[in-house]
């Protein structure tokens, strides 16, 4: 059976940053079979991100990448990678390299929104407001697509910048 792990990123105190936090608490609140687990930054220790039985790994997070806020992105690790700064949280890279050496193959998905605003704030930007909807609706079509409920290549929100 896949096993699937959300992942959600971010400060929320850093207004738009907050993002895969928030996204992470909302969707938990929902109803999902048994195989998938959230899990937000909150939650990481110093340690490496356990990821034993993993099979997808969805991190949701807000970035700045010159792209319009507000513009839905679908990231895969590679991209992720070659880009050192999008994406810094340490527990996740340790327990990415842990699976590695472990010989464990986990297909890793980024999906995000670019941020409009990161000052100290607990409330998204207006621009992020307007996008939450639409992320929240992509990231259950994600999940839904990991899980195998809707057929291998199903496309995210058309407006989805694929990458």
């Amino acid at each position: 059976m896949t096993q699937v792990m959300v992942l959600g990123l971010g400060d929320i105190v850093q207004q738009d940053n907050g993002l895969g936090i928030h996204a992470v608490r909302d969707l938990y609140r929902e109803q999902w079979p048994g195989q998938v687990r959230f899990v937000d930054r909150m939650m990481l220790g110093s340690g490496p991100l356990g990821l034993e039985g993993v099979d997808w790994l969805l991190v949701l997070n807000a970035w700045q990448t010159g792209m319009p806020p507000g513009t839905l992105t679908r990231l895969d690790l590679d991209h992720v990678m070659a880009q050192p700064g999008l994406v810094s949280e340490p527990a996740l890279w340790r327990g990415l390299a842990l699976a590695d050496v472990m010989g464990q193959v986990i297909r890793v998905v980024f999906l995000g929104l670019e941020a409009a605003e990161t000052t100290y704030h607990l409330m998204f930007s207006r621009t992020i407001q307007q996008a939450y909807p639409r992320f929240l609706a992509a990231v259950r079509e994600e999940i839904a697509s990991m899980l195998g409920l809707v057929g291998e290549d199903a496309a995210l929100a058309s407006d989805a910048v694929m990458v």
